[in-house]
């Protein structure tokens, strides 16, 4: 990890100031006269943003020390565009997977993602210095109104593959899952149970037109939970198995959760079976009191397993789902009072 004298936790966050049911119905309902900005079915978009759960929070730091910084993004939303004003950041880990030591004046975070940095004070006491938190606009379906820039120099990131592992693994034997996306925003997807590697990823593509494979794998990729996907493009990753279980990959941007951008893979069947694997009993309970099967394949059918019979195909027109306790006329009174 390298030496540090001094270690200090940032978390980044997107502030709403409306409760989630009422925004995961505005992002779900069927029909709607409007939604956030006059366009209906636009995911959500933050009020504000939040450093260590503030706007205002401050780090006391003094001059030629170094600082292990652990940095997290537990937005919903949001990739986070981060800059230390007048340091160099040194990065020494990525999700958890120890790299080689990668100087970088500006990161991007994406939600899930961690890094760990280093960063030595400069000698100069006469003024503050900020660390500048921006969102990523990739990231909205629209664009946002918003006030004029803070000045704080260049904000281009570095590119993620430039940051080679420690251990210097070389690239997995060609088994390979592709994760496509056809949309206008870019996805960042989480992988439970692995630590993958992203072996190569798309550039941003243009509506209706994807990216295409440029045919160029990196030899000593990046390894990491959660992996970005560009809009109208691709990223493939590799990963060894080796831990029996049944693991999600999912978006992490939580509007998406709730919309079933979240797939199961089944590791290890076999060995999956005798593991006795069981819920609590409190999931059972949530599930039931509101009436969504929990035996079954997907469509709850627990005699046929082949049969898609009662699958619904539709939006649920009473988006409220288990968030809320009343009805979608009472909430929906609550929402405008």
């Amino acid at each position: 990890m390298g030496h540090f004298d001094v270690a200090y936790t940032i978390t980044v966050s997107d502030w709403y100031h409306q409760q989630a049911p009422f925004l995961v119905n505005q992002y779900q309902a069927v029909f709607k006269e409007k939604g956030r900005g006059g366009l209906a079915s636009l995911e959500p978009l933050p009020d504000s943003v939040l450093i260590n759960d503030s706007q205002h929070f401050k780090f006391p730091m003094v001059p030629g020390i170094k600082y292990l910084f652990r940095i997290i993004n537990m937005r919903p939303m949001a990739s986070h565009i981060i800059k230390f004003e007048g340091h160099t950041m040194t990065i020494v880990e990525m999700d958890g997977v120890a790299t080689a030591f990668t100087p970088a004046t500006v990161i991007n975070i994406a939600v899930a993602q961690r890094y760990l940095i280093i960063a030595e004070t400069i000698a100069n006491t006469d003024r503050n210095y900020g660390i500048i938190s921006t969102m990523d606009q990739m990231m909205f379906n629209t664009p946002v109104s918003k006030p004029d820039p803070i000045v704080c120099g260049p904000i281009e990131a570095i590119n993620e593959f430039v940051v080679k592992p420690k251990d210097n693994q070389a690239i997995l034997d060609p088994v390979a899952q592709k994760v496509n996306n056809f949309g206008p925003m870019a996805h960042p997807f989480h992988i439970h149970g692995q630590i993958a590697q992203v072996v190569t990823q798309g550039t941003p593509g243009t509506l209706g037109h994807q990216t295409p494979f440029n045919g160029v794998y990196e030899q000593t990729p990046m390894r990491r939970d959660v992996l970005m996907v560009n809009a109208n493009s691709y990223t493939i990753i590799r990963f060894k198995t080796g831990n029996p279980g049944i693991w999600l990959l999912h978006c992490h941007i939580e509007w998406h959760i709730e919309a079933g951008l979240v797939m199961t893979f089944v590791e290890d069947p076999v060995q999956t079976q005798t593991l006795n694997l069981l819920g609590s009993q409190d999931n059972y309970d949530i599930c039931a009191k509101i009436n969504m099967p929990y035996q079954g394949n997907a469509a709850g059918n627990t005699r046929d397993w082949f049969s898609m019979a009662g699958l619904a195909t539709k939006p649920d027109k009473n988006p409220w789902g288990g968030f809320a306790s009343c009805g979608a006329a009472n909430c929906a009174g609550e929402e405008e009072g």
